[in-house]
């Protein structure tokens, strides 16, 4: 069995597209292709001296160990929009802060509506769910805590969800970068 940096580099051969397609082209069978030795043994590809290998390795570590903290990052921050609700809120179902329980009947100003008279741009294209009436969602109770705390919530999540937004720019920039290393190692342009 491989492992570690060897598992690593067979991994990334396998992904090149050249050696997909060789073997796709080679691989007998109808629902799933079959390789036999043979077949492996003749894929044609050059591989440089081992220390460029491990040079080439490591930095395609190093770009996937980024594309990981941007992960956890994203992942973090997820953990920090609940914490930061239950740390403002406390449990909605316990109500620990003892907030005054209200109808949403009491705090709508329009709506829920049938959707019947109501102009397109003004409601979402979601699907109806079944035996939940208008008069099922107004009669619904929920804590109510105060309007200041409620609005120092929404800015803290603004604040998170503006770095989500850029994290999840990041990783996309970092999955670009590991695909042009990944592609440019193989071709032996790295």
């Amino acid at each position: 069995m491989l492992t570690g940096e060897l598992r690593n580099q067979i991994d990334r051969i396998w992904q090149q597209a050249e050696i997909k397609s060789w073997l796709e082209h080679d691989a007998k069978g109808v629902t799933m292709l079959n390789l036999n030795t043979q077949i492996v043994r003749s894929i044609p590809f050059a591989y440089p001296p081992l220390e460029e290998q491990r040079r080439i390795v490591e930095v395609l570590d190093r770009a996937e160990a980024l594309r990981a903290k941007r992960r956890a990052a994203l992942a973090l921050l997820d953990t920090l929009t609940q914490s930061t609700f239950l740390d403002m809120f406390g449990d909605p179902r316990i109500n620990p802060k003892a907030w005054p329980r209200l109808a949403l009947a009491a705090l709508i100003s329009s709506g829920p509506q049938n959707g019947i008279y109501m102009p397109s741009a003004d409601y979402g294209t979601g699907v109806p769910i079944v035996r939940i009436n208008q008069q099922d969602v107004k009669s619904f109770v929920i804590n109510v805590p105060p309007l200041a705390l409620q609005q120092d919530f929404a800015r803290r999540i603004a604040a998170v969800e503006k770095l989500k937004t850029a994290n999840r720019a990041s990783l996309a920039e970092l999955d670009a970068l590991f695909a042009s290393l990944q592609h440019r190692a193989f071709r032996g342009e790295l």
